[in-house]
């Protein structure tokens, strides 16, 4: 009797197990059913991915149902949408569906039901998302160009460029730019894309925009039967011709790299290098990167027109496009093409130290000769002794090539400049824009790379040198430039803009001022709420280094140090990509004071107060995280 009771006692006690294990199955299918979800759900735009597992877990697949689905249909990524190998901003086919959407004349609720199956239970989970009404008026993209700024349009073409900020499209009617980074498209897609017309330097283009992508052309190749343009029909082109963007082109020149962070490299004639077009930094860097092979060669390429600014041109070299050409020069054309290459290298010089005068030019066999008016300031070779007061030293430069010779005389300046102390620069500052920009003469160690520029210091303080051109952090540099300032309507701040810089090998290292410690609320304390009050304070702390304390705020390239006191911080200018920040954390940080504002402005760009300090910081070793 008594085994019978265990024995039923077991079964019952089993067959709770059971239920248990199976109702612990179904509740863990709905736990994973919840974790369900989709971006922007509220305002769906444009065709998305939907996952086929939650969360990855192949154990945890889930389908999908729509109650539209002539609004969101939902099958597999077809094979021509599936992302390159290396391209990870894409949906993987191997985790997603493609929940494709055919916006709707007025907005609609749609349910997209997922059923999720866990160790063979399922549980199903209704989410709902709204698509907006198609709003975009369908325009061919010469219809578009021609459309008021704003205007929402919807255009259909075949994506013809690609680069990190953008792309081109093409139909039968023009080429457009669409403005938009990290968007997966290749040569040959095609597209229906959505966005509201907008310029950039006389640059139609679309800003906001959404892209489907329909098919692909195959085959495709969009620099063939390009038409050629020369420098001088692109540089004569009226910059207020719409149609004219974003349109490629075959053209021949020399390239030549620059120090103009725009256009880090022109193309140009070389027997007239003053007819050229700068290449754009908004080249995809694969180009930028490619085209450092070309320089000083001469080549055919293919280029894409970007925009202009002050009446020139700049445009978008195609990566793999240039070939090096063959051009014969006749001797005459040689000695010219040499002799303009020595009037740039001194045409735009200020005399106030030597000057490297090259006596030989290796491309065409040349021979160069140099003759000063006034040897006793600037000798033949080139050595430079400053005069009492300014001087104009003419110069002679010869050039010879096999029996053909040619030569040009040119006006130097020529200048006693002493060296300016960076405390002193204070003074010199101009107030506001258009005022003087004084010539000046800095000396001291080199601190820091920043974004655009690089930081000098000496003994009284420290300023930022405005240029590309950037020697090695730890130099002690003499710098010659014009003393300049940034929007000096909203800050007080300092830069020079850097002329030319020379390193000098056995001077004495500045000793630094060390850094002060403030708190945030200190540097509010101080009252700067107009510009006679920011000059006042900069005094003491513009090129200072101070360390302060705080929260770490922001992300991308703007970050800010939060104080105690709500709405009271420094402002962390552009370093490069201010890395080792992270949000949230409270850090000890020594920083370079850069700008003393003394206006509001809390747009989400700028987002500056009177009172702030803002600033860079010099790599991760200025950062202490408290715990």
């Amino acid at each position: 009797m008594k085994s019978s009771i265990r024995k039923i006692w077991s079964i019952f006690i089993l067959a709770l197990a059971l239920l248990a294990l199976v109702g612990c199955s179904d509740n863990q299918a709905k736990v994973l059913a919840n974790k369900l979800y989709i971006v922007n759900h509220d305002e769906i735009t444009g065709s998305f991915a939907l996952p086929k597992y939650v969360e990855g877990n192949k154990n945890a697949p889930v389908t999908w149902e729509s109650s539209h689905p002539n609004i969101v249909s939902i099958g597999e990524y077809p094979e021509w949408e599936h992302p390159a190998e290396d391209d990870t901003m894409q949906p993987s086919p191997d985790l997603y569906y493609k929940a494709t959407v055919v916006l709707p004349t007025e907005e609609t609720k749609v349910t997209l039901k997922a059923t999720v199956t866990y160790e063979n239970k399922k549980a199903t989970r209704d989410l709902s998302i709204t698509v907006v009404a198609d709003t975009y008026a369908a325009k061919t993209i010469k219809e578009a160009k021609a459309t008021s700024l704003g205007t929402k349009v919807k255009v259909e073409g075949t994506v013809v460029f690609v680069s990190d900020n953008g792309y081109a499209l093409k139909d039968d009617t023009g080429h457009l730019y669409v403005y938009i980074s990290g968007h997966g498209r290749r040569i040959g897609d095609k597209v229906v894309v959505r966005g509201e017309t907008d310029k950039y330097n006389n640059m139609p283009q679309l800003k906001n925009s959404t892209v489907e992508k329909t098919g692909e052309e195959e085959n495709f190749d969009p620099y063939a039967d390009l038409e050629e343009i020369t420098l001088a029909e692109l540089m004569a082109h009226p910059v207020d011709d719409a149609d004219f963007y974003t349109t490629m082109y075959k053209i021949k020149g020399k390239i030549y790299s620059t120090d103009d962070r725009y256009n880090p490299f022109h193309i140009a004639d070389p027997l007239d290098r003053q007819t050229f077009v700068g290449i754009s930094n908004y080249s995809s860097s694969a180009s930028l990167e490619d085209i450092e092979d070309y320089e000083e060669k001469y080549v055919e390429m293919v280029i894409l027109i970007y925009s202009s600014y002050q009446g020139a041109y700049s445009v978008c070299y195609i990566e793999e496009t240039a070939e090096e050409t063959e051009i014969q020069y006749t001797e005459k054309q040689k000695a010219d093409i040499t002799l303009n290459k020595m009037v740039d290298l001194v045409k735009d010089e200020i005399l106030t130290w030597d000057i490297t005068l090259p006596t030989t030019d290796s491309e065409f066999n040349a021979t160069v000769k140099w003759e000063s008016s006034k040897p006793e300031i600037l000798t033949n070779d080139g050595k430079f002794t400053a005069p009492a007061e300014e001087t104009t030293v003419k110069l002679k430069v010869t050039v010879t090539v096999g029996n053909t010779k040619v030569d040009k005389e040119l006006e130097l300046k020529a200048l006693k400049l002493d060296v300016t102390k960076a405390n002193d620069l204070i003074d010199m500052t101009p107030l506001k824009s258009g005022d003087e920009e004084p010539l000046v003469f800095v000396q001291g160690k080199v601190l820091g790379h920043q974004y655009g520029g690089y930081w000098v210091a000496d003994e009284t303080g420290a300023v930022l040198i405005y240029t590309q051109n950037r020697p090695n952090i730890g130099e002690i540099v003499q710098v010659k430039g014009y003393v300049s300032t940034y929007k000096p309507e909203e800050s007080f701040n300092i830069q020079i803009k850097q002329i030319e810089y020379r390193t000098l090998k056995d001077a004495d290292e500045p000793t630094l001022i060390a850094a002060e410690e403030m708190s945030i609320e200190d540097i509010f304390a101080l009252g700067v709420n107009s510009q006679d009050k920011a000059v006042e304070v900069a005094k003491d702390y513009y090129g200072k280094l101070i360390t302060i304390t705080g929260t770490v705020r922001g992300s991308g390239h703007y970050w800010y140090i939060d104080g105690e006191t709500d709405g009271q911080f420094f402002r962390l200018n552009n370093l490069e990509s201010n890395k080792g920040l992270v949000e949230g954390e409270n850090v000890t940080i020594t920083v370079m004071v850069r700008d003393l504002y003394y206006i509001d402005d809390t747009s989400s760009y700028n987002n500056f107060k009177a009172g702030a300090f803002g600033g860079v910081f010099f790599g991760e070793d200025a950062i202490v995280k408290n715990n």
